[in-house]
């Protein structure tokens, strides 16, 4: 802001008094002119002393233009004729000379300062101002020191802040001369107050931000509100969105009929998150917008402005925190900010809790796992040992008493044996598969794959066993249909399904392979006519530490694992598997695959 001399300007407005006070009267006298005006009379040379004359007066004139008329503050001068420490001073106090920028932030004509006492400008100073307008004048009065003084006028109803600068000088009469400027200081207040209102609020932020404790839900809801009072907002919240619903994780002053969860479509805050903008975004006049129609909050509540800022998990969009005002609002870029930066501190407790909770639940999965694995082991050890017994005493028979033993019996210990050894084969050979997987070492490689002839390579695989039971096995999945899965996975899957129906089904039973697609992904399901299972034994199947196998129509023996490494391999597609069953009735065991992989 420009400085300002004010006993520069006030000899000037003395030389200027002297010069142009009044319009000049010229006459001639013998060669000389006469300059009159009612205070003083010049005689000037016609030639020289006359230009001269005019020079100076247009160079003093150019200086009063350049001190006084185009200046932003308005200049002025009072002549207190009797001072005194009284208030009624100012009934005294005449304006010798104001400005028109002096007129203009006052708020008054020019010919209206010239008549009136100065008691004009103490009127217009703020009721709130006055008292300490007069002391600093009053105190400038008796120790002629310059006065200066900021605060509020009122002008026409509207309040201005304004800055006086003035000298003080006491003349011959004793009364004293005031010299001084005006300048309206309105913006750099609005500008101060800013600042200082937003360190206040950076200071809310930061102490907000040191004092969270340990739990994320809580300080959550400590931002929200804290959010919610810095911008003097009618209510606040913080929706998370997780599968296809908006839930509020932290809220604010929220009505008692407040809906704290729903669903996504139409609402403010979703198309906050969905559209992912690194700015807050601010819609004002709600009632007029198609969020009228389409978010039930805004007409239930009365809503009129919004602002929502997107919340960041890991750099993806996971929610919205919202301020809402029940009357017309316009945010500023500040506040923008504000729920900016709050905005940030919630994603980051978001962030922890996630975290958190993944921590928790892998110690608890770590732990459930190794009581599994013991059981699980446990009841390995108990199923091979039966075939190995078997093998073990099959052979020692064999090894002991082979010649005397006939040829056909001979035979059917070797088939026992075989028998004994295959099972033993494939429960390790499960046993190693499940183990593999657990550890993360089978490869794993989607692709679409056409499901039809992938299902028609595994039925071949049992159509011995099928003519044996005299079974029909249907193939009916749609020709067209394809699944994005591994290919081996997808054949083992099939492999344990199909194995289990035909071990299942009676003669002259039938199995058969179907298959549905959806948005989502493709169902997939092998039925058979079989024994069915038991109510009370569909719970156990799928589980690592239950041990639940039952022979089939046939004696024919599981490993109890089959179904286990189904259960690893569909999920590891992101996909799920279950199963249904009457007893005596047959069993619907389906699985689905997604077209998007979730790995």
């Amino acid at each position: 802001m420009k400085n300002y001399d004010t006993n520069q300007v006030g000899d000037h407005l003395d030389n200027k008094e002297a010069m142009v006070q009044e319009p000049q009267m010229q006459s001639e006298v013998e060669g000389y002119s006469m300059v009159t005006n009612n205070q003083f009379h010049i005689l000037i040379d016609n030639s020289t002393d006359r230009l001269h004359t005019e020079q100076a007066l247009i160079k003093s004139e150019g200086l009063y233009a350049d001190l006084v008329l185009n200046q932003i503050a308005g200049v002025y001068r009072i002549l207190i004729e009797n001072p005194n420490s009284n208030q009624t001073i100012w009934k005294t106090i005449t304006h010798e000379f104001v400005s028109d920028r002096f007129c203009d932030i006052i708020g008054i004509e020019k010919s209206v300062a010239s008549k009136m006492p100065a008691t004009i400008i103490l009127d217009s100073i703020h009721p709130d101002d006055r008292w300490g307008f007069v002391q600093a004048n009053d105190e400038a009065n008796l120790t002629l020191t310059p006065f200066s003084w900021e605060g509020r006028i009122v002008t026409n109803n509207i309040t201005k802040w304004v800055r006086f600068d003035s000298n003080p000088r006491k003349l011959d009469d004793a009364s004293i001369r005031w010299t001084g400027v005006v300048i309206e200081i309105t913006r750099q207040k609005q500008v101060e107050e800013l600042l200082n209102r937003n360190s206040n609020r950076l200071m809310r932020i930061n102490d907000c931000l040191s004092s969270l404790g340990a739990d994320s839900d809580v300080n959550i809801n400590r931002l929200t509100a804290l959010c919610g009072e810095l911008l003097n907002a009618t209510s606040a919240v913080y929706n998370r969105f997780a599968n296809g619903i908006l839930l509020a994780a932290g809220k604010w002053q929220v009505p008692d009929n407040f809906q704290e969860a729903g669903l996504w479509e139409g609402h403010l805050c979703y198309d906050v998150i969905r559209n992912d903008k690194d700015k807050a975004d601010t819609i004002r006049h709600l009632g007029e917008t198609n969020y009228a129609r389409t978010d039930p909050n805004v007409l239930s509540y009365g809503l009129q402005t919004y602002c929502g800022q997107v919340v960041r998990s890991e750099g993806k969009p996971i929610g919205s925190l919202c301020v809402v005002y029940d009357h017309d609002f316009q945010l500023s870029d500040e506040d923008q900010r504000i729920i900016g930066i709050i905005g940030s501190a919630i994603g980051n407790e978001d962030d922890r809790k996630f975290r958190g909770e993944a921590l928790r639940a892998s110690e608890s999965k770590l732990k459930d796992l190794n009581a599994t694995k013991d059981k699980f082991f446990s009841i390995i050890a108990h199923d091979l040992k039966g075939p190995f017994n078997g093998i073990m005493g099959l052979s020692e028979i064999l090894k002991e008493d082979a010649h005397n033993l006939g040829i056909p019996m001979i035979i059917e210990y070797a088939e026992m044996i075989h028998s004994s050894a295959f099972q033993s084969h494939q429960l390790l050979d499960h046993l190693l598969s499940w183990a593999r997987m657990q550890e993360g070492k089978i490869s794993f490689d989607p692709k679409p794959n056409l499901l039809h002839p992938i299902v028609g390579e595994v039925i071949l695989l049992f159509l011995d066993i099928a003519d044996h039971k005299k079974i029909t096995i249907v193939n009916q999945v749609p020709i067209q249909t394809i699944v994005v899965a591994d290919t081996e996975m997808l054949k083992t899957i099939l492999r344990n399904l199909i194995s289990n129906a035909t071990k299942f089904t009676n003669a002259n039973g039938k199995v058969s392979i179907k298959a549905s697609t959806g948005d989502l992904g493709v169902e997939i399901v092998v039925a058979d006519s079989g024994n069915g299972i038991g109510a009370a034994d569909i719970n156990k199947l799928f589980k690592v530490d239950v041990a639940f196998s039952t022979r089939g129509t046939e004696n024919e023996k599981g490993t109890g694992l089959g179904l286990i490494l189904c259960k690893e391999f569909v999920e590891k597609h992101g996909g799920n598997i279950s199963a249904e069953s009457i007893h005596h009735e047959g069993s619907r065991f389906k699985f689905t695959l997604p077209y998007n992989l979730n790995r």
